[in-house]
């Protein structure tokens, strides 16, 4: 969905699972259509202060409510749970809310929500009156501890809505999917709903973070365009305030929940010192970017950076609650050790620890299998407080069994089913470098191991070895780690596995210690584990245990090191060495954190007016029209019917409808349809349904496709008309017996399909459309084909361009130059002559935007249409013929001797062949670096022998194959740096000529990839400044060069034996 996105090939994912449809792909008749008592989303006219105060006002609410409830269950902790009353208050009337509905007993909407919230409340009420003399004197004697977390959070609330006021747009990454799931959640009558992407068949996504949020929405009554940003001052919020409540918890002192909250919420990696003054990054959106992504070809976010970047994921939204579930662990350690509980405690704390763990992996199933094995960790160090004695075994039996019993009954019946479990096998891959692990984990290996070595130190002064004798033991162990860090990530990792399960087994350590390390020895483990095995791919295997292993370490070495002065290996007891370390490493992790939030805000991929917490305000300065219609289907359409809409490739503008309204549609993202299990013959037919239905030129195909996918509505804006032959959308106003208007203005027309599966006869709604106000962007007035035989007089020669990318020379010696910088295609005659074109910023027939590639053969002309991601087919006269849509960012384009068309789709990182009139595409490539395989490939160009040659930029080569679309060779170019955008032509004798814009050259190589020449300047003497595309003139030996960085072309003269 971007503009210009950075390093857009990095979106592409590997399937997380392999799951099966259990549900019907087909709906039956009406059966995905609400009626009139579903919701439609409604819209609270409201300021983005107000909505802040009031979502405020709602968590404080639910806060308070649940007070009595954690004051039963957290008897062992300081504050007795209340840091996490609002925690476990949202997921517990989440909970409620979601088997109401499920269930059937009430149907989905506000009244659901607050009866759910009223059971609560009930609940926690009937504990409050049964406890209200112990709960009176708590709040008393320990105020200040409340008056603490709630500072903490509201720390966290502010902090990370003010971020997110900088840039609030629901636009780029993965928003759209998240905002579709969380408005189909809310407008839906019943649980589980349709997937809004896959209209018909059930939600294959554990969505239940995205449920807590859409909870609040319907308590609140504030609309999902805020309640979506007000998620993040959420989950910030409980971060600070579940991390520092934590640790003050598990040590009594303030200092190490302040450091808690820091490394858990706060800190960054390592990696911003790194990527400013080795990678020499400019501190933006690309320096924000790549400290999320230290690890090549795999992401490594950490928390703050996931609540900056602001995608409502599953592994998001369950970052705290795996806080809830660390402090039910250090409850049930605490209730279970001496002196004992009463059974009913006992009882109590593994029911708590098995909901928690429940709750979490209902929200992200990723973490289950570290849930489970936690819980194992939690049992062991609780029984060892006992000294494995058969009668502490069998008072700890209780709470074990409690554990399961709990996990199960709130997990099993919302757990999501119907297929079988994620790929995973031994990784054939290599391994992460240890200078990229220790770039991310850095400061928490130190501070685990600087506690080991301390506690290790202390133990041999206890025993009376000398002073100097132990720090040489120290310093050499200490030295040997950083050795294995550097040299072998497997055997580094193993030994931390290792060394902190004997520190968990050494009699000298307390029970909450041995919890603390087996903490550190599993996120050791994590790191191991990634190495050799993966879980779907290997992406997405470091991606989720990272940040698992990253909340790990956090609490866990907080735990150790910051604990009182009289315990062995703490902070208090260091002397200034590690302690010096602690702070430079503690620098340079907030270096990154401050950093990467500036340069997160720096660049904004939407129109930005300031600051504001209003998601869609981007759309109505951008796409009033669209927004107008939008909002009128937030308000009107009740339910759930299916509305069509354009179809493409991921991670771009189709499926917009669908998210901005929560209304499903036939098709979405492919990749993430595929995600979620369901088949690829059911995604290619549903793919060919929505082109022919907008396509075909009469209603007699497409009424039978609309009824067989129960269409209710079928939407037209600017990308459906960018998208598909407008003779085709004219069937929608001219079969009045099939399509009605249901809404209508200038840029948007809604029809409601007449005896389809939708609402009941709604009054045809016309809007008009305000005037842009001054300095509004607004589109501009797309100039049709111009074309001259003579030279404008008076004009420079090749002037009036701004960035132009690419260009080509037909058979009249005319240059045809795509204008990347005016949205243009400008044609010149061979020496600067202006002689007309057509474009301007807009998505018609004429209209270009920042095309970037042109390919002429005889008298047709091929335009990469880079930023409204197609290819459109004109003749030399300016004739439209055809346009393939659905790219990513199209840098280059090429026609063979055969006719076939060749395109680089470089978001994608593929290569796609055509025929002449753009019909029949064959995919080609995916994204890697083996043979055949792309990262950002740009330039292309067609020799005379057939093949077909590409500059796969980030690959660093130009890719050669055959015309039936079998690679053949790589030819390396090291020049290029890690993002460029050059081009390339082929002579008659297949030798090259290829841009590098970073360096300022044109290189000639022969067709093994040998350099053969290099050119600096042009003819005229003048140097290249960014020379980015070159054209071959084969008739008169002239390679005009195309240098973006002065706007100008320039000439060098060919040996005709090059050419001809």
């Amino acid at each position: 969905m971007p503009g210009i996105p950075p390093t857009i090939w990095e979106w592409e994912k590997q399937p997380r699972g392999r799951r099966h449809v259990s549900s019907s792909l087909l709906p039956p008749r009406r059966a995905d259509v609400e009626k009139r008592s579903a919701s439609a989303l409604q819209t609270r006219e409201i300021g983005s202060l107000a909505a802040a105060f009031l979502w405020y006002l709602a968590l404080l609410a639910v806060g308070a409510m649940t007070l009595p409830v954690v004051h039963a269950l957290f008897p062992r902790l300081q504050d007795r749970g209340a840091g996490f009353a609002r925690t476990l208050g949202v997921v517990l009337a989440t909970l409620v809310y979601v088997l109401l509905v499920q269930f059937r007993v009430l149907r989905n909407g506000r009244g659901a929500a607050f009866v759910a919230l009223l059971l609560v409340a009930l609940f926690s009420g009937a504990l409050f009156f049964q406890r209200r003399p112990l709960i009176i004197r708590f709040v008393r004697e320990r105020w200040r501890l409340l008056v603490a977390g709630e500072i903490a959070f509201a720390v966290g609330y502010l902090l990370f809505l003010g971020i997110r006021s900088l840039n609030p747009e629901i636009y780029w990454g993965e928003k759209p999917m998240d905002f579709s799931i969380l408005n189909i959640l809310v407008r839906t009558r019943t649980l589980p709903p349709s997937d809004p992407w896959f209209a018909g068949a059930s939600l294959g996504y554990y969505a239940f973070g995205q449920q807590m949020i859409a909870f609040l929405t319907l308590v609140t009554g504030l609309s999902t365009r805020f309640t979506f940003n007000l998620a993040f001052g959420l989950l910030g919020g409980l971060m600070l305030q579940g991390s520092f409540t934590l640790l003050r918890n598990w040590t009594g002192t303030v200092r190490a929940g302040v450091a808690g909250a820091g490394l858990a919420a706060v800190a960054g990696n390592l990696s911003g010192l790194r990527e400013w003054l080795v990678n020499h990054r400019a501190l933006d959106w690309n320096y924000f970017w790549a400290t999320s992504r230290v690890i090549k070809d795999t992401i490594n976010e950490y928390p703050f950076w996931s609540l900056t970047f602001a995608d409502l994921h599953a592994h998001v939204l369950a970052m705290p609650l795996f806080l809830l579930v660390a402090a039910s662990a250090l409850q049930f350690v605490r209730v279970n050790s001496d002196p004992p509980a009463r059974t009913i405690s006992r009882i109590a704390s593994g029911a708590i620890l098995g909901f928690a763990a429940a709750a979490q992996a209902l929200t992200n199933a990723w973490d289950t299998p570290l849930l489970a094995g936690l819980c194992g960790i939690v049992f062991v160090v609780a029984a060892s407080a006992g000294g494995f004695t058969g009668g502490h075994l069998a008072r700890l039996a209780p709470g074990v069994f409690a554990t399961v019993a709990a996990a199960w009954v709130t997990a099993a019946p919302l757990w999501v089913r119907g297929g079988g479990s994620p790929g995973f096998g031994w990784e054939q891959e290599p391994g992460a470098r240890g200078f990229d692990v220790l770039t991310v984990f850095g400061l928490f290996f130190f501070l685990a191991f600087a506690w080991l070595l301390g506690f290790v130190s202390d133990r041999m002064a206890e025993q009376g070895l000398e002073r100097r004798i132990r720090l040489v033991l120290v310093a050499a162990v200490g030295a040997l780690l950083v050795l294995l860090g550097f040299l072998s990530v497997e055997v580094f990792a193993s030994a931390g596995v290792l060394l902190f399960l004997a520190a968990a087994a050494d009699r000298a350590t307390d029970v909450e210690e041995r919890l603390a390390c087996a903490f550190v020895a599993a996120a050791f483990f994590l790191v191991l584990f990634t190495q050799k095995v993966y879980i779907s791919d290997r992406m997405n295997t470091i991606f989720k245990l990272y940040l698992e292993a990253w909340l790990l370490f956090a609490v866990a070495a907080a735990a150790l090191v910051f604990r009182p002065g009289d315990r062995r290996g703490v902070y208090g007891r260091w002397r200034l060495p590690p302690r010096a370390v602690l702070f430079l490493l503690s620098i340079a992790a907030l270096f990154t954190t401050v950093t990467a939030a500036r340069g997160a805000v720096s660049n904004h991929f939407a129109a930005y007016s300031g600051p504001s917490l209003d998601g869609l305000r981007y759309l109505e300065e951008t796409r009033p029209g669209e927004y107008r219609a939008v909002l009128w289907m937030r308000r009107a359409i009740a339910g759930t019917p299916v509305i069509l809409e354009a179809q493409g490739a991921s991670y771009q503008d189709f499926s917009r409808i669908s998210m901005l309204t929560g209304l499903p549609t036939v098709l979405g993202w492919e990749h993430h349809v595929k995600q979620r299990g369901n088949p690829q013959e059911e995604v290619d037919a549903r793919r060919e349904a929505v082109r022919q239905i907008y396509s075909s030129k009469t209603a007699g195909p497409a009424e039978t496709l609309l009824r067989r996918y129960h269409v209710g509505y079928v939407y037209v804006g600017w990308l459906e008309r960018q998208t598909y032959p407008s003779e085709g959308l004219r069937k929608f106003d001219a079969e009045k017996g099939l399509f009605e208007v249901a809404y209508e203005n200038r840029e948007a027309k809604i029809f409601r399909v007449v005896g389809g599966d939708s609402e009941d006869v709604i009054a045809p709604t016309r809007e008009s459309l305000p005037e842009p106000a001054p300095g509004q962007a607004v589109e501009e007035k797309e100039e049709a084909p111009s074309i001259q035989e003579t030279a404008e007089a008076g004009r420079s020669p090749f002037s009036g361009m701004r960035e132009p990318r690419d260009a080509a020379v037909d058979d009249k010696g005319r240059l045809w130059v795509a204008d990347f910088g005016t949205s243009h295609l400008r044609i010149f005659d061979e020496d600067g002559g202006y002689l007309g074109g057509w474009g301007g910023k807009g998505a018609g027939t004429f209209g270009l935007r920042e095309p970037c590639g042109v390919a002429i053969r005889g008298d047709d002309l091929y335009v990469a249409d880079t930023w409204n991601g197609r290819v459109q087919y004109f003749t030399l006269a300016g004739e439209w013929k055809a346009t393939a849509a659905g790219l990513y960012g199209p840098r280059g384009v090429a026609v063979a001797a055969d006719g076939s068309v060749w395109v680089t789709d470089t978001g994608n990182n593929q290569l796609i062949a055509y025929g002449p009139a753009l019909t029949q595409p064959r995919t080609l490539g995916k994204k890697g670096s083996g043979p055949g395989e792309f990262s950002g490939p740009v330039g292309i160009a067609a020799g005379p022998s057939g093949s077909v040659y590409v500059a796969d930029v980030m690959n660093r080569r130009i890719q050669v194959w055959d015309p039936s679309g079998t690679f053949r060779a790589a030819l390396p170019v090291p020049g290029w740096p890690e993002w460029c955008e050059p081009h390339l032509e082929v002579g008659d004798d297949e030798t090259l000529y290829v841009t590098d814009p970073v360096k300022g050259t044109v290189l000639h190589l022969d067709r093994t990839g040998a350099l053969l020449q290099t050119w600096t300047a042009g003819e005229d003497g003048r140097a290249f400044r960014r020379p980015t595309g070159v054209a071959l003139d084969r008739k008169r030996a002239i390679l005009f060069v195309i240098d973006s960085g002065d706007n100008l072309v320039a000439k060098l003269k060919v040996p005709q034996g090059k050419t001809r």
